[in-house]
């Protein structure tokens, strides 16, 4: 038993190790992909027999509405960045978020953390300030999708299992209790930036913190109307699936905000966005749409990334004193 012991503690402390990072981040990512090939392979005579309807016009939609997600999530960190004391300026918040975000599909957290920290450093913004708000957003972040994901389950209609109400009342009760009980927040803020060294004490208010995870789960929202529009353009998808495809995109986006601070997260999302597709999906259309919409998540954010960071530029421009 004692060498168990020690055999499952030296396996903890390498799984912790750095160096042990990116070959956990590449094996979880090796499964990923394996899992979605093999969905794909095993199913493909039902994927060849399904009854397609491509319209590229909604697939087009889809990328052109792809700021419902993005806009709400940069207006949240001006928000939070302005509260900790760092930029006031809309455009320079969005200008800075935006380019920052352009990194944010290579795997781990490390790239664009780093680079909004550069930025925000190069205009008197303390690194300390904007690590704060990234571990702020993230925990937002998290308990926004996990309100919308159990929301949207329990309301949906699809299903006339007492247990998802009880689960949508459950995520009531739990958002509550965090903004009631929000030096709970707090802690896990200073916690979390405190493991690196840098993190600026932070005290989130009540209305505060209601307001970042309203502004959050409208960005789930858009996130999944963009999810269900680009569905549309593939497959005969009727209305009333709208809540339940935003409650996959939001359950499958807290896999995403965890991994991203763990392991790869190249593949896990896609994985459980498949996963929970296929609860109103065939497997094998499951996978194939979860695959498209990484494709437009990755050519949107860096399309409207430049987008916006223009508009603001010239914006931010106009407001700077000659």
């Amino acid at each position: 038993m004692s060498n168990l012991w020690h055999r499952l503690e030296w396996l903890r402390r390498w799984a912790s190790s750095r160096a042990a990072r990116p070959i956990i981040g590449a094996l979880v990512l090796v499964v990923s992909l394996l899992f979605l090939a093999g969905a794909i392979y095993v199913n493909r005579q039902a994927l060849q027999d399904h009854d397609w309807h491509i319209n590229i016009w909604l697939l087009l939609l889809a990328f052109a509405l792809y700021p419902l997600g993005y806009v709400p999530v940069i207006l949240c960190w001006h928000f939070l960045i302005r509260m900790l004391g760092g930029t006031v300026d809309v455009w320079t918040n969005i200008r800075l978020y935006s380019l920052s975000s352009l990194p944010k599909r290579i795997p781990g957290p490390v790239w664009y953390v780093a680079s909004r920290s550069v930025m925000y450093k190069q205009h008197g913004v303390p690194h300390s300030i904007t690590l704060t708000g990234v571990v702020v957003e993230t925990i937002c972040l998290m308990l926004s999708g996990l309100m919308t994901y159990l929301l949207y389950l329990a309301l949906s209609g699809l299903s006339a299992d007492p247990r998802l109400l009880w689960a949508g009342l459950g995520a009531i009760a739990f958002a509550s209790l965090a903004v009631w009980r929000v030096e709970w927040v707090n802690r896990a803020v200073g916690w979390l930036a405190g493991r690196s060294g840098v993190g600026a004490p932070t005290k989130l208010q009540r209305r505060s913190l209601l307001a970042l995870l309203a502004g959050y789960a409208l960005a789930w929202m858009g996130g999944g109307m963009v999810l269900f529009v680009l569905a549309r353009g593939v497959i005969d998808l009727p209305l009333e699936l709208l809540p339940a495809i935003v409650s996959s995109w939001a359950g499958a986006g807290i896999v995403s905000v965890v991994a991203q601070f763990t392991v790869a997260n190249l593949g896990l999302r896609e994985l459980a966005l498949s996963a929970l597709l296929s609860i109103y999906l065939p497997i094998s259309v499951a996978v194939v749409i979860s695959l498209m919409f990484r494709v437009l998540l990755m050519a949107g954010e860096f399309v409207w990334s430049l987008i916006l960071a223009a508009i603001a530029k010239q914006f931010e421009s106009a407001h700077t004193p000659p």
